[in-house]
């Protein structure tokens, strides 16, 4: 785990150096370069030591012939198998690393080797071997656990983070406004102007001749959830819980101690349940809220006791404000979930025992453990809210006079039934409207553009509940969850794995199951709970989750607010507004999520 930066162009020695020391807590343990003064090309990376401990792994790591150059960050954990696999071809290895796995296996069979890797990973690779056709090659995991951006700005250049990048000057206005309203920046962009993002499951390729950027996509989610004929309910959870085990058992396999996060929640627990029948020293770490029902640190020490792991509790009971502004100095990007905190406390208490932690998220994602989920699946049955319906509303309240009473009611039907069902924004759209200036509206094209529109509409026209689980899955799990674990972990020095996004989960999860085994109107998780009924004492019992989570009021009320909203971009915010947003905190009303998500705005535009 670690971080890696590479710049093109003028200065590429200076500004790769640069970057790579303000990202120098993603790998304390070494730091390494590499540069072509021919093409103007930099590499670094910053090395957190997990597996591959001697010194033949570090990186940047280059080929034999020295006409390759790879920067990596992340794991590899089938990477036994395939340098077996390359050893049977005749490939021959200086080091136990995945890192020189990686490489290998590119030169064996080109891009198509990232379909063979089941693992995290974002990384740069600069092929020097063809005259004529230089590039860099950048790569991204199939869900995006870990970032990489890009730039196309004065030359070209690609970081873990976007303050490697030197580029935090301007806002992207059409990704501010998506982040304004859900939270967290778009797949395909930063809310800063000229950064862009590898997106999952794409590789990126830069022509150093011709500096023409182009883009493939390696991984897309299969298209199936058809039961096979013969399969029963029972022996598809008997076939999913050997998958998970695998995947669980493959994470646990480290140079350094290994631990896990367990919440109390269902993730979590089965995480622990799996890694229990592959190890009997294991580490668990959670926090608790002491009088708190967000509190689920009980269900916790339960689950530990049962399987005998070495379980460390930590109370929150010091000042949560030390570690929002911990947080908000570290942030590259703004992010508008407040339980990046509480996911950076636990991250800081495992990093004292433990270099690498498993953790339970994409759990909710792919197999419909939201109340949306659930709330999606009953309007779909419901005969008074179907698409069809819906639609007809939607054309009837368009052809009726502009204020007609009952036409807006009208028009919204088209998209307010599933509102519930698909995650609401942090500002509405007339909010939107008044909080940011004229100015910016107009670069908006007079008419602000509605991102929630894109998911509505997306479940407007298939109509079923796979549709909103793809979007959570392509942009809410790694543009906020998969951010939110990177950045908290990353920032102490620890790597998170997640389990539940193993390659060939995936594959089963969205090749076999069909929705109504993620969902139905009743509940969520179903094939989850027939593993938790196995694998979990008195799972029945348990409260509803509640995950690593805070009271943002509270918190809120022990930093100094208005100071720190004073470094807003007001060139672009309206101070009238962001005022009146203040007063009603003050005054009782529930802004906390909105001020929260302006806060780590005004940090990251520091």
């Amino acid at each position: 785990m670690c971080g890696i930066v590479g710049f093109v162009g003028k200065g590429y020695r200076e500004k790769t150096k640069k970057g790579a020391s303000l990202i120098a807590y993603r790998g304390p343990d070494d730091s390494g370069f590499w540069f072509n003064d021919a093409f103007m090309v930099g590499f670094g990376h910053r090395r957190l030591t997990v597996t591959g401990l001697d010194k033949d792994s570090s990186q940047p790591f280059l080929s034999k012939c020295g006409l390759i150059s790879l920067v990596f960050n992340g794991e590899i954990y089938n990477y036994k198998s395939l340098r077996r696999d390359l050893i049977k071809k005749g490939w021959s290895f200086k080091s136990e690393s995945d890192t020189e796995v990686v490489l290998v296996s590119y030169l064996q069979w080109g891009v198509n080797a990232f379909q063979l890797f089941d693992g995290m990973w974002s990384l740069a690779l600069c092929d020097l071997r063809k005259k004529g056709n230089e590039r860099i090659v950048l790569c991204r995991d199939r869900v995006g656990e870990k970032p990489l951006y890009y730039s196309t700005s004065n030359g070209f250049s690609f970081a873990s983070e976007v303050k490697a990048l030197h580029s935090r000057k301007h806002y992207d206005f059409d990704a501010l406004n998506y982040y304004l309203a859900y939270g967290y920046s778009p797949p395909e962009s930063s809310v800063f102007k000229g950064v862009k993002k590898v997106l999952p499951g794409c590789i990126l390729d830069f022509n150093l001749k011709t500096k023409k950027v182009s883009s493939s996509r390696y991984y897309s989610p299969e298209r199936g959830g058809a039961l096979f004929k013969g399969e029963s309910v029972a022996e598809l959870a008997d076939e999913g819980w050997d998958i998970f085990n695998k995947s669980v058992s493959l994470r646990l396999d480290s140079d350094s101690p290994v631990g896990v996060f367990l919440s109390g929640g269902l993730d979590s627990s089965l995480v622990v349940a799996a890694a229990s029948l592959s190890t009997s020293r294991l580490r668990t770490f959670t926090i608790g809220f002491p009088g708190s029902d967000r509190d689920e640190s009980s269900n916790a020490t339960a689950l530990a006791s049962h399987y005998g792991t070495d379980h460390m509790v930590l109370p929150i009971e010091h000042n949560l404000a030390s570690v929002a502004e911990k947080v908000f100095k570290l942030l590259d990007e703004p992010i508008g979930d407040a339980s990046i905190i509480p996911t950076y406390i636990v991250s800081e208490l495992a990093r004292q025992h433990v270099t690498v932690a498993l953790g339970g998220d994409g759990g909710d994602e792919l197999f419909g453990g939201y109340r949306h989920h659930l709330t999606c699946q009953q309007a779909i049955t419901s005969p008074f809210n179907s698409a069809k319906l819906g639609k007809v509303m939607g054309f009837i309240g368009g052809v009726m006079p502009v204020g007609k009473k009952g036409r807006s009611w009208l028009i919204s039907q088209q998209y307010d039934r599933y509102a519930s069902a698909l995650k609401t924004s942090y500002f509405d759209l007339p909010l939107r409207k008044s909080l940011l200036r004229d100015e910016v509206q107009e670069q908006l094209l007079k008419d602000i553009h509605f991102p929630e529109l894109d998911a509505y509409e997306m479940f407007a026209d298939s109509g079923d509940l796979e549709a909103v689980l793809r979007n959570d899955f392509t942009h809410y799990l790694p543009d906020n969850i998969l951010y939110k674990v990177d950045r908290a972990s990353m920032y102490n020095s620890l790597e998170v794995r997640s389990p539940y996004l193993a390659k060939d989960l995936l594959s089963f999860v969205f090749s076999k199951l069909p929705p109504e085994l993620k969902c139905d109107t009743v509940s969520t998780r179903k094939i989850q709970r027939i593993w938790a009924e196995k694998y979990i004492p008195n799972y029945s019992s348990r409260a509803a989750k509640q995950g690593f989570s805070i009271d943002i009021k509270s918190l809120l009320t022990s930093l100094d607010v208005e100071s720190r909203l004073e470094s807003l971009d007001y060139s672009v915010f309206s101070k009238v507004e962001v005022d009146k947003l203040l007063l009603g905190l003050k005054n009782g009303r529930s802004n906390e999520s909105k001020i929260f998500a302006l806060l780590t705005l005004a940090a990251t535009n520091q």
